[in-house]
């Protein structure tokens, strides 16, 4: 067993590196003492970057979702020096870091005053105070049905797959899901195989059919005091001071900024209406307008309004009522495909495929089923209407699972969440309203510490605490991957860590 350490980072990633220089801001400070012992556990071998960015995962062709993309191999890569960089420079101030890879921590158990944790080698390890940013893997895709059945990342395993199929003839691919990771896998697959219908075919099924709108200009920052004090009479800090922030107070702000900039009334309409216009229609079609309405890098008051209005949600929603929180569930998947697109550069290769026959877009709001024959090596997929009656709609040789992770607990492929949710320790985040009961997803935190909340007896006040960041893994809004909560969530933790210093 190693030394006892101050504070033990399960997760290499973006949010590790977040809490990491959140840390050096702190001893600097002279805030957190310099004789802190840090040890970061990350499963793989790519430290500072997130699944979605390591250079061992992406290519050269995957580009960032912003209206200035940049391409995400190349970032990885400078996130990675830039982690080496903040550790370097912990080190530098007196703190113990010790980066420990291809370590996977299995079990966090109650130690006395601290924690130990156990990899899935049988390694011990104790800590102060642990920090889950465990981040895409804590609700890695489980659903594979045979070896056709693919992942999105590492793409180049991806690549090697379908080119062993093309290289016989024609391969037929089925994306399940239909926002940026599977924009992801059909830019990737047009990059490496062309537009020739005779060689790759690709569909998109999802239960909407309804592919992310396009990055227009970058949009302006949006002052959300000055439209609070216009919109709503009084600041967001006083609104949430009162507990009068709600998703209408905020769906008002947004439907004003929406209409040509907050200079003009509001019609009577809602956020739900609007993204509905926004988003439905055939998807090629649909493609093309946005193209058009995007032209020229045009600054659209729709990305302004409801880009600028996912910080005031990400903030907000944790204090929402449960009424609230469901009612922007339903129109949660509608929200990010107009407030987070895909790159123009993703959107002209996805409309080139559609004049050519190589993609097209499945609806299945009513369910799908997928049967996957081992003698042929093809999946069979079948569409269910409003009845119940399932139509046969096509083969695939191969099915890429790129929908967005199932965030319930209970549902995890973590073995270090499912033994803490198993122990209790870990409790899932619930909505009621109208006699139904509905999972939220992620793990229930302290929202102003990110401390975790356990199902029975609270801490004793001594001992030391565990926390957890990051959009997908803490239910306090559910978000994209979003940079500016994990910085949010990093100082929410580097400030109760100065506070339970003092106190020790």
């Amino acid at each position: 067993m190693d030394m006892f350490e101050s504070l033990a980072i399960v997760g290499g990633g973006q949010s590790a590196k977040y809490l990491l220089l959140g840390i050096a801001h702190a001893v600097v400070a002279g805030r957190l003492p310099s004789t802190l012992t840090i040890g970061i556990y990350e499963q793989g071998h790519g430290w500072g970057t997130g699944l979605a960015w390591c250079p061992d995962n992406v290519s050269d062709v995957h580009v960032s979702s912003l209206a200035t993309p940049s391409r995400r191999a190349e970032v990885g890569r400078g996130e990675l020096k830039r982690f080496e960089q903040i550790v370097a420079f912990l080190v530098s101030l007196g703190v113990s870091v010790t980066s420990r890879s291809a370590t996977l921590i299995s079990s966090v158990e109650r130690a006395g005053q601290g924690w130990t944790l156990r990899s899935d080698k049988g390694a011990l390890y104790q800590a102060r105070h642990v920090v889950l940013a465990i981040g895409h893997s804590a609700f890695a895709e489980q659903r594979f049905v045979g070896q056709a059945h693919l992942r999105p990342w590492p793409f180049r395993a991806l690549c090697e797959r379908v080119q062993a199929r093309v290289a016989t003839g024609r391969a037929d691919v089925l994306v399940l899901g239909s926002y940026l990771t599977a924009v992801d896998v059909v830019a990737g697959l047009d990059a490496n195989f062309g537009t020739d219908p005779a060689r790759l075919r690709m569909s998109v099924l999802s239960g909407s059919g309804e592919l992310p709108k396009v990055w227009g200009a970058p949009p302006p920052a949006l002052d959300v005091d000055t439209l609070s004090r216009r919109v709503l009479s009084d600041t967001v800090l006083q609104r949430c001071a009162g507990n009068r922030f709600g998703l209408d107070e905020i769906e008002r702000m947004i439907l004003q900024v929406a209409f040509e900039g907050g200079t003009e009334a509001v019609p009577e309409t809602s956020l739900e209406a609007e993204l509905r216009r926004l988003c439905v229609g055939e998807s090629a079609e649909r493609l093309k307008r946005d193209l058009q309405e995007t032209a020229g890098g045009a600054v659209i008051a729709w990305q302004t309004a409801l880009f600028g209005g996912l910080p005031l949600l990400s903030e907000a929603f944790a204090d929402f009522t449960d009424r609230d929180k469901l009612r922007f569930l339903s129109i949660r998947s509608r929200y990010y495909r107009a407030a987070m697109p895909m790159a123009r550069e993703n959107a002209l290769r996805l409309d080139a495929l559609f004049d050519r026959g190589v993609l097209c877009t499945l609806a299945a709001p009513a369910g799908y089923q997928l049967d996957y024959s081992n003698e042929r090596r093809v999946h069979s997929l079948s569409l269910a209407d409003e009845s119940g009656r399932s139509r046969h709609v096509g083969e695939f040789d191969f099915v890429v699972a790129a929908a967005g992770s199932d965030t319930r607990l209970a549902h995890s492929a973590s073995p270090l969440l499912r033994q803490l949710y198993d122990r209790g320790l870990a409790c899932g985040v619930y909505a009621h309203d109208a006699g139904r009961s509905v999972e939220l997803g992620g793990v229930r935190v302290n929202a102003r510490t990110c401390e975790m909340l356990p199902a029975r007896a609270s801490l004793e006040a001594g001992a030391g605490r565990l926390f957890a960041m990051g959009p997908l893994l803490i239910g306090t809004f559910p978000d994209a991957q979003s940079v500016g909560h994990i910085a949010r969530d990093a100082e929410r933790i580097v400030e109760r860590l100065v506070v339970l210093n003092i106190k020790d």
